[in-house]
């Protein structure tokens, strides 16, 4: 019996010592500093050839995760992003344009769904009530999976500018991007 207890206790250091099955430990992301920007008018367009993501709705979903903002580093409520201009000047806006969009089939089932990946690259800025940039990526690239009827050919984009929880996911990546800096 002590031989098992001292061969777990081996292995378990073991593990530990090589840093918890060889991976690189977890290092959090850091919450990237909007310089007070804590009113954020929003505005979305798209310029993309293709049209077929409704701006309004991208910008209603972006609006929404800015809103729900709890992550670390970021106290929930501690950004009020808005649609419409607010009665005072909001701190910053924010500034997305899609430049494309694209839908493929990933997968299809045997079943009635299939699985179609949409990808999407958009150019953000946040600009300062001063006109000073606070952030910027010109070439953000989000993508996420959607199903869609089996047999079709084409992307039914209407559902998904209907859908918010399909645009929810695509602008929580967006969140993501813009408020925190990976390692």
């Amino acid at each position: 019996m002590l031989k098992k207890k001292l061969f777990t206790l081996a292995c378990v250091v073991g593990i530990l010592a090589c840093g918890a099955c060889w991976g690189p430990p977890y290092r959090p992301p850091i919450a990237r500093p909007l310089a007070g920007a804590r009113t954020i008018f929003v505005t979305v367009v798209n310029a993309s050839e293709l049209h077929n993501l409704d701006p309004s709705t991208f910008a209603n979903a972006i609006i929404l995760r800015l809103n729900g903002t709890y992550h670390a580093g970021w106290p929930s409520g501690s950004i009020q992003a808005v649609g419409e201009a607010p009665s005072g000047a909001a701190d910053a806006t924010l500034n997305v344009k899609i430049l494309s969009e694209d839908a493929h089939l990933s997968r299809e089932f045997l079943s009635s769904e299939s699985i179609w990946k949409i990808s999407m690259k958009v150019s953000a800025t946040l600009v300062g009530r001063d006109g000073r940039v606070i952030w910027s990526d010109e070439k953000m690239a989000l993508s996420d999976s959607y199903p869609g009827s089996y047999g079709s050919t084409r992307f039914n984009w209407e559902a998904l500018n209907k859908n918010k929880v399909g645009m929810l996911a695509l602008a929580y990546q967006f969140q993501e991007k813009m408020l925190y800096i990976r390692h």
